[in-house]
């Protein structure tokens, strides 16, 4: 019995041109055993006896389109923007592209063909453009040799740190423009007062006392100066820059936490990683440098770790009783409950006092203690790094059997406590920006000393921490955190707005740009009056409930069809994820095709062979002698 070897043809219709098939994929299309495939088997419902002799006597005709998921005709090609060197194809599957796309070229003609051109290289200069401002990033070698000895956890706080210092240089330009530059080039009353006084003395620095009462540091240094207009003065100027200050933080920390929820999603349990990848590829074989590869090294092994790690957690998760989940939703109530009771505590304590002061130029009191705050946990921080961190590492090292060392034990870095740390010094920085302006140029400073502190902290004191975290999910929960404080900041500064409105002779100002009983609500007003006729009714019509019911429905709208695009992602997603375990059966069937085919020709080859040498043995009779 001789089995009929399979033919692959390759397609050179038109149709093939622009068909997103790979150079791999079309060397089976329209043959026999393109019918046998799995896929195809698996998405071709129940056909009538005629359907299936039209399949067999030669398949779809050219032009039509195939029924199944991941194999569609006339198509665009949307690799044909891709650099050939980032296909993942063999030296012939390139070169065939290449023919592939010349002939598209001369089909669409000059403005299609200059259109595409100009496609690619605006995406090559975009991807060179964002690979040199990575390359410019502070801190990377530093970042790289953190994660390859503590993991992705302890690089993902310092990620985090980067952020605010650049979040805080953002802060400073906008506290430049806006507050800074207009009072150094116009002025403000009471300018003869003197900066320094013959009772100042060191501890000033620290307890925002003295000159740094006169200095720019807070509010009751700006007032009004030249720049005088209805809608052009200092007051309005000082109350956009904090605003703009607070909303750019918001977009910036809403966008940095949805990217990194999208993120943290597509690697949740949906998509589990495939080990077989990271313990048989995860090596770079063109290191040469020891370091470099001892480093590596630490890459994979931490990776291993994380991962071993969050399987034991889902398999403890998975299972928990009833009686634990419900012992741990009770926890986290009343935990909640408690976070819930000190904020409330804390905002009727700033409402009391606020109420019940008296003291001249409260604003600057205020700022005062967010000074102080901001400048003592700087303090504390260094404290605990170079007299409690480094003697306690000394002594494990020159005593590493004392009792005293066993006792201390080695030390790990906690990034719980140092993330809520980097949260509470950027939250005490937004809340008291609008009457400590300086705060962001402050928290940029002291900042950048944290990361050297702790720097130092983590790579000659500490040593690696058992439990590894994830980056994505860490990232995530520390920019919600963040988005937390910044809220709380927003809620404080639109209730002391509310305080102005509603009580204006209690917190009357008496220093600042808003002091003589000029308050924000009335400076804006005074604004919004002098512009022309339509621009008060508008505004106070956007400012009225009227316009609060068309902006929730159209909230609603977009809302809904977010949701619904989201679900029909998720829909498409496992679709795809369907196609690429039928693509891996295919590629399995075809192998076992091809190696039967190769069988079949051997024991072909090995017959044919036999069957001479018989028939030479037949017609060479043997000699006499």
């Amino acid at each position: 019995m001789e089995d009929n070897p399979v033919v692959f043809m390759r397609l050179l219709s038109d149709e093939s041109t622009q068909s997103t098939l790979s150079s791999d994929s079309c060397e089976y299309y329209q043959t026999e055993i393109f019918d046998q495939l799995p896929s195809i088997q698996a998405s071709r419902p129940e056909q009538s006896t005629q359907g299936l002799c039209d399949v067999h006597q030669g398949g779809p005709e050219p032009g039509e389109s195939i029924s199944h998921g991941h194999l569609s005709r006339g198509a665009k090609d949307k690799e044909s923007t891709q650099p050939l060197k980032n296909m993942v194809m063999c030296i012939q599957g390139k070169r065939t592209a290449r023919e592939r796309r010349k002939m598209q070229i001369n089909n669409i003609g000059f403005w299609e063909s200059w259109r595409r051109s100009q496609s690619i290289t605006r995406k090559r200069v975009w991807v060179q453009m964002g690979g040199a401002l990575s390359s410019l990033l502070p801190w990377r070698h530093t970042l790289h040799a953190i994660e390859g000895k503590f993991g992705v956890g302890v690089k993902a706080y310092f990620v985090f740190l980067r952020y605010l210092v650049f979040l805080n240089l953002l802060n400073c330009a906008l506290t430049s423009g806006f507050i800074l530059g207009p009072t150094a080039f116009y002025g403000r009353r009471n300018g003869s007062e003197h900066l320094f006084g013959g009772n100042d003395s060191v501890l000033d620095f620290f307890l925002g006392t003295g000159y740094l009462d006169r200095s720019p540091v807070f509010i009751g240094f700006y007032t009004r100066g030249s720049l005088d207009l209805p809608c052009l003065n200092t007051p309005l100027l000082y109350l956009a820059g904090i605003l703009t200050m607070i909303l750019l933080s918001l977009i910036m920390v809403v966008r940095r936490t949805i990217v990194g929820y999208k993120h943290t999603w597509m690697l949740g349990k949906r998509y589990s990683a495939n080990m077989s990848y990271k313990i048989f590829c995860g090596w770079d074989f063109t290191i040469q440098d020891p370091a470099s590869a001892t480093l590596k090294h630490s890459f994979i092994r931490n990776d291993l770790k994380l991962f071993l790690e969050e399987q034991n957690f889902s398999m403890r998760e998975a299972q928990r009783t009833l009686g634990q989940r419900v012992r741990l939703y009770l926890l986290r109530f009343i935990l909640n409950l408690i976070v819930l009771s000190l904020l409330g505590g804390a905002f009727s304590l700033i409402y009391f006092a606020t109420k019940t002061s008296q003291s001249k130029c409260m604003e600057n009191r205020f700022g005062r203690e967010m000074y102080k705050l901001c400048i003592f946990n700087f303090l504390a921080t260094f404290c605990n790094a170079f007299l409690l961190n480094y003697p306690r590492k000394l002594v494990q090292e020159k005593f590493p059997t004392s009792l005293l060392a066993r006792v201390l034990g080695k030390q790990r870095f906690l990034i719980p406590f140092n993330v809520l740390d980097l949260v509470y010094s950027q939250t005490v920085s937004w809340v008291g920006v609008y009457y400590c302006p300086l705060l962001p140029l402050i928290g940029t400073v002291t900042l950048i000393a944290t990361f050297y502190i702790q720097k130092f902290v983590v790579m000659r004191c500490c040593v690696a921490e058992q439990r590894m975290f994830r980056a994505s999910s860490s990232s995530v929960l520390f920019h919600f955190m963040l988005l937390l404080g910044l809220l709380m900041a927003a809620v404080t500064l639109g209730f002391s707005f509310h305080l102005q409105n509603i009580e204006p002779d209690i917190t009357m100002s008496s220093c600042g740009p808003f002091q003589n009983g000029k308050t924000v609500f009335i400076v804006t007003k005074v604004c919004v009056e002098s512009l022309p006729s339509p621009a008060p009714a508008t505004l106070s019509y956007l400012s009225s409930e009227a316009f609060a019911l068309p902006l929730i429905l159209a909230e609603i709208i977009i809302l809904t069809s977010y949701v619904s695009r989201g679900r029909a992602n998720q829909k498409a997603i496992e679709r795809l994820k369907d196609m690429l375990v039928m693509s891996s059966s295919d590629k399995r069937f075809l192998v076992k095709q091809h190696a039967t085919m190769l069988r079949c020709r051997n024991k072909n080859r090995t017959k044919v062979h036999s069957a001479a040498v018989v028939e030479d043995n037949w017609q060479d009779p043997p000699s006499t002698h």
